[in-house]
């Protein structure tokens, strides 16, 4: 019953609508003093997509992922500081890993928006899917400037220094 109550929750979560403007970036912060888990890089001159399709491919993880539609953000992210641009990559609900890259001139709102997905996603994998809960327990983000990436996937050691390298 959980499994479906869980599948029925991703299919909603990949339909939903996102509403977020991507050509607006709001201002805010752009400090990450926020979030304790936060590592701070160089260079921010990289294309999103790229950005997000390089660390994809580098990144080992245990399902295949899939670039999922902007529109899916908003549900997935709830919160998101208005004009924050995404590219997110998931499992689709097989499992807690995935990538999002996000773009906003608020970063400490985006901050706490990132912790609050990890914490309901922890929630909804401890029964679901344990194993996956302390991939979620230790997710790497990584912010520079106006960029933050955020992933979930076994190799969290390994994968702080390849997103970091990835800004410079």
């Amino acid at each position: 019953m959980k499994r479906i109550a869980f599948a029925i929750l991703v299919c909603a979560l990949l339909l939903a609508s996102c509403g977020v403007d991507k050509d607006k970036v709001a201002d805010g912060t752009q400090t990450g003093d926020t979030a304790p888990a936060v590592t701070q890089s160089g260079n921010t001159e990289k294309d999103m997509k790229s950005l997000a399709a390089e660390a994809v491919s580098k990144i080992t993880f245990s399902i295949e992922l899939e670039e999922l539609s902007a529109d899916s953000a908003a549900y997935l992210y709830p919160g998101l500081p208005e004009g924050t641009e995404c590219v997110i990559y998931s499992t689709g609900g097989a499992g807690a890993e995935e990538l999002a890259v996000f773009r906003t001139g608020n970063v400490a709102e985006l901050l706490k928006v990132i912790e609050d997905h990890r914490e309901a996603q922890m929630t909804a994998y401890a029964s679901y899917k344990p194993e996956d809960a302390d991939k979620l327990e230790n997710a790497v983000t990584v912010q520079n400037g106006e960029y933050t990436v955020f992933c979930v996937c076994a190799d969290y050691d390994g994968v702080k220094e390849m997103l970091g390298e990835l800004f410079e």
